[in-house]
């Protein structure tokens, strides 16, 4: 509800709420790995959860950022699959490696799996948004030339507009849309639902 609103600011783009909310999800995992009370797991695996959460989130919007009309509904298709695959593994592979050493590997897995993507990430994740690409190109243009009139559309739609306002205009907006389109609250509610029951069963299994 925080790093996929955002994501769509021009100032913001898509790769630094993912890379961002991924580093956070790394170190929820380190002390998922190494905590010593039941407690204190519990906690790093709701953290992990939260901050996990934002790549299902955002993962449509960057489909649709590099597919067409016509192409985006496969690309979305292939993204979800691969989400609904890692709660239908994650337990097999989790159980395997339970057996053979200790509670611990299951998190030690995730951590080798989610440091070498952070690196990835870092180093060659292009930016997908629009309206991004399009701001970071007019001021490397203002910089070069030296003209100050040399704008992006979304800098000329926002104007001035304070960071702050923009990011309460962004994280607003969802909610907005939920609450007066019944057919949106729907979706959402009926989404919300079907992970709910998703993912709780796969983890029981």
């Amino acid at each position: 509800m925080f790093f996929s609103p955002i994501s769509e600011m021009p100032r913001m783009g898509r790769n630094i709420p993912y890379l961002s909310s991924l580093f956070l999800f790394v170190m929820m995992t380190i002390g998922a790995a190494t905590v010593d009370t039941f407690a204190g797991f519990i906690v790093f695996r709701f953290m992990q959860g939260l901050f996990g959460g934002p790549v299902l989130a955002t993962g449509g919007a960057s489909a649709t950022d590099l597919f067409s009309m016509l192409k985006a509904p496969y690309a979305v298709s292939s993204w979800a699959a691969s989400g609904f695959a890692g709660p239908a593994l994650g337990p097999l592979v989790a159980a395997f490696a339970v057996q053979e050493s200790s509670w611990r590997w299951p998190m030690y897995e995730t951590l080798i799996l989610n440091v070498f993507t952070f690196i990835l990430l870092l180093f060659c994740l292009p930016e997908t948004n629009p309206d991004t690409i399009l701001l970071q190109r007019a001021r490397r243009l203002r910089k070069l030339t030296g003209n100050p009139k040399l704008r992006s559309n979304s800098e000329i739609r926002q104007g001035e507009m304070h960071l702050l306002l923009t990011m309460g205009q962004y994280l607003t907006t969802p909610f907005k849309v939920t609450v007066q389109d019944p057919s949106v609250a729907f979706i959402n509610i009926y989404t919300a639902l079907t992970y709910a029951i998703y993912v709780s069963s796969c983890n029981y299994i």
